[in-house]
């Protein structure tokens, strides 16, 4: 394994004139050694760190000694350096590359960066540290620890390199959302059963982690309470006539999955339908326009303007995003976002209404931006559903 597509970070490192760029976000640390890292993102504070080296065109990765066997374990084409104690019962006899990298662990996660600074020589150089997982108190601290650096804020090069999608990158995401799409559909069996709106939520959740993901964000909601975005109750079930919309996002494999669907319990109404037709035309416009040269802010004024043309003018703070190792990533597809869209980005599309007295009707599907317009990722029908 590698990191995921080293060509970016060259080029953000040359284009910014950096020796070398460093991060503690785990989702960024992922993107530059392969190493996934998804049980450091659960934890508060810096744990775990990557530096990207111009010169060498090459990774280092620090992380706590207790990890180190499973990332060796990986063969991930990266140097390592080990921090804090070692929790092992350990023969060196037996286990002798271990035990070697074990005794050369450094004190602390910072002392293992500056460790990895020295190591390569870049100690007096221009390094881009990002900024994202660092408070104020911490980015002094390690402002301090690597003072005979030019330091600077490098988040913002760590996105822009994130932003156009490997294939293999955009094979996994597609991967985590045929997971995503299963658990929803596995779990709207217990919705003909009558279920409530909370007992078929903690069903998604289970279904998730079954195929190996993590719940992330929405629910599944029904009737009136979807339009007022109520939480999931354990007294609320569909009742025949009854929308019923999920929209729910689920981590697999490092990589976000996001996507919604409205359906109606029983025969939709006439309101229902109208209604629903409106999102879809929405939606098929912003498909439409997806492709490169286009401009953020615009689709989402295509998305506004087609609901607007329905007489369903509410606004939404935005019509898709970005997504990948984060579940937003840039661009958001706002009023004020001017980011052109380029081949290889990978977006989700969202344009729902919220209706208290009926009810919410949306669809999102995830694309990716291709040659010559974009390619839907998922499976699941669009249409109307009736459960």
């Amino acid at each position: 394994m590698a990191p995921i597509n080293p060509q970016r970070l060259q080029a953000q490192a040359e284009m910014a004139g950096l020796d070398a760029l460093i991060t503690c976000t785990p989702t960024n640390v992922q993107y530059a050694t392969g190493y996934d890292t998804t049980m450091f993102r659960f934890l508060p504070g810096p744990s775990l760190a990557a530096i990207w080296r111009k010169e060498e065109q090459r990774a280092t990765l620090i992380l706590p000694a207790i990890r180190l066997p499973s990332v060796l374990d990986a063969d991930l084409d990266i140097d390592l350096i080990p921090y804090g104690p070692s929790p092992f019962l350990l023969d060196a006899n037996t286990h002798p590359a271990l035990a070697e990298r074990l005794a050369a662990s450094a004190p602390t996660l910072l002392a293992g960066v500056q460790q990895a600074v020295r190591n390569q020589d870049v100690r007096h150089g221009r390094i881009g540290l990002d900024e994202g997982n660092l408070s104020a108190v911490h980015w002094k601290i390690w402002a301090t620890a690597l003072a005979s650096s030019a330091l600077e804020p490098a988040a913002a090069h760590w996105l822009a390199a994130r932003t156009i999608k490997t294939e293999q990158e955009v094979d996994q995401m597609t991967l985590a959302l045929r997971h995503l799409e299963a658990s929803i559909e596995d779990s709207l069996l217990a919705l003909a059963a009558g279920g409530s709106e909370a007992e078929i939520n903690r069903l998604i959740r289970s279904c998730l982690a079954l195929r190996g993901g993590f719940f992330g964000a929405g629910a599944l909601c029904v009737g009136e309470r979807g339009g007022a975005v109520l939480p999931p109750s354990d007294v609320h079930a569909a009742q025949p006539g009854d929308l019923v919309k999920w929209d729910v996002a689920g981590l697999f494999g490092g990589y976000w999955a996001d996507t919604a669907r409205t359906a109606c319990k029983g025969a939709a109404s006439s309101l229902q339908r109208q209604r629903f037709v409106a999102v879809e035309a929405a939606h098929h416009a912003l498909l439409s326009a997806v492709r490169p040269g286009a401009i953020a802010s615009e689709l989402y004024r295509i998305g506004h303007s087609t609901m607007a043309q329905a007489g369903l003018s509410a606004p939404q703070m935005h019509v898709g995003h970005g997504i990948g190792l984060d579940l937003y990533e840039p661009p958001l597809l706002s009023p004020t976002d001017e980011t052109v869209l380029v081949e290889g980005m990978v977006l989700c599309l969202e344009n729902p209404i919220f209706e208290i007295a009926a009810g919410a009707f949306t669809l999102e599907d995830t694309v990716v931006v291709t040659a010559d317009g974009c390619r839907v990722l998922n499976q699941t029908s669009r249409s109307f559903r009736t459960l």
